[in-house]
């Protein structure tokens, strides 16, 4: 975008951000529409210590296992954004199996 003052630039750039936005949450249903899909993301979620405390007494690694965390915060967003139901599914996916 050129021109902030342009209504019309504004409104094509706001459009662009939406249809990539739909992109993105598509994408992310897509993947998790298979399976191996579904463990992929599983996988990484565990690796991010998603769903453990990050509480440690050495401040460096709570604070590397949150980092960590975050980003399997983030994902988790993604993925309920995409389809709400689509975290329930993973979950049931792995109910009961270790690391």
């Amino acid at each position: 975008m050129n021109n902030l003052a342009d209504p019309k630039q504004v409104k094509k750039a706001e459009l662009k951000e939406k249809d990539l936005r739909k992109q993105q949450l598509n994408d992310i249903r897509t993947v998790l529409s298979s399976i191996s899909g579904r463990r992929l993301f599983w996988r990484i979620l565990e690796h991010c210590n998603t769903f453990n405390t990050v509480f440690n007494e050495q401040h460096s690694t709570m604070s590397y296992l949150a980092g960590k965390q975050d980003l399997g915060h983030f994902i988790m967003s993604e993925i309920t954004q995409a389809d709400e139901n689509l975290l329930l599914k993973l979950m049931k996916d792995n109910k009961g199996k270790e690391n």
